[in-house]
């Protein structure tokens, strides 16, 4: 498994793994904790006791969150898949090896939240999601802005430190990765022109979640948004709103990466 390959939700200040890749013959040794109807999950050995009850809290959560994932993506997958999830010591975030891969890996951090560990397994079940309605690519920023959006839907209080929309607002030059996509899920820049872009269609001008996966964003959030709204003049809105509420070359102060609705609703 290469490192550099993997699909990644990865903290602010970088990704990498402390020591080999999960399931490689060097890698740590794992409980077999319980299961549902999609998901099968594990704890590392070394996490004890802790592991066992925050790998309790992800069963007796994970088919809720799930249903929710499949009715946001019900107009767009045609199947359900399965996932095996792996809980291990380490604050790395959440990985897979690949977009329809469900084999998940989640940090646990200092294993205080398991909210945090249940936002990191949404977020890579909807990159497995989303690779099945072949609209989006998990590794580029729209795919990994959706999987961070629909995640903090349904785990707001635990994104915290995996914000991204202030450093967009916080760029020098706050790049247009509307109408342009970059072809990696690691940048916190582009990170955050995506789920500041997803927020606004759905708080701002009130397209759905399903409304949005169904137009897709290949190969850009442009053309998402022209599928949904049947033009172009949008985007610029939403640059002049966001400029018009943080201005350029002023921290934004923002804190999480949903500031919508805004005063005025701008629908292009």
């Amino acid at each position: 498994m290469d490192p550099n390959a993997l699909k990644v939700f990865a903290p602010k200040t970088g990704w990498r793994l402390d020591r080999p890749p999960a399931l490689s013959p060097e890698g740590p040794q794992y409980i077999l904790q319980g299961s549902t109807d999609h998901y099968v999950v594990y704890y590392e050995e070394q996490l004890g006791g802790t592991g066992a009850d925050l790998a309790n809290t992800v069963l007796w959560r994970c088919e809720n969150d799930y249903q929710a994932l499949c009715a946001w993506f019900s107009q767009a997958t045609p199947e359900q898949p399965s996932f095996d999830l792996y809980l291990e010591a380490g604050s790395f975030g959440a990985y897979h090896p690949s977009c329809p891969s469900g084999e998940i890996h989640c940090a646990v951090y200092d294993g205080a939240d398991p909210g945090l560990i249940c936002l990191l397994q949404v977020a890579e079940s909807v990159e497995v999601l989303e690779a099945l309605t072949g609209l989006w690519e998990c590794g580029f920023s729209t795919g990994e802005g959706l999987s961070r959006v629909l995640a903090t839907e349904l785990y707001p209080d635990s994104l915290d430190g995996f914000a991204s929309a202030a450093t967009w607002l916080d760029s020098e030059d706050r790049p247009d990765f509307i109408n342009f996509t970059e072809s990696t899920d690691r940048d916190y820049v582009s990170l955050g022109s995506a789920t500041l872009f997803l927020n606004w269609l759905r708080y701002q001008l009130g397209y759905s979640w399903e409304q949005v996966i169904s137009a897709g964003a290949l190969p850009t959030l442009a053309t998402g948004y022209e599928a949904l709204a049947g033009s172009t003049t949008g985007i610029s809105a939403f640059q002049e709103q966001l400029d018009a509420y943080f201005p350029p070359g002023q921290l934004s102060g923002l804190l999480n990466d949903n500031p919508f609705p805004l005063i005025t609703t701008c629908r292009g």
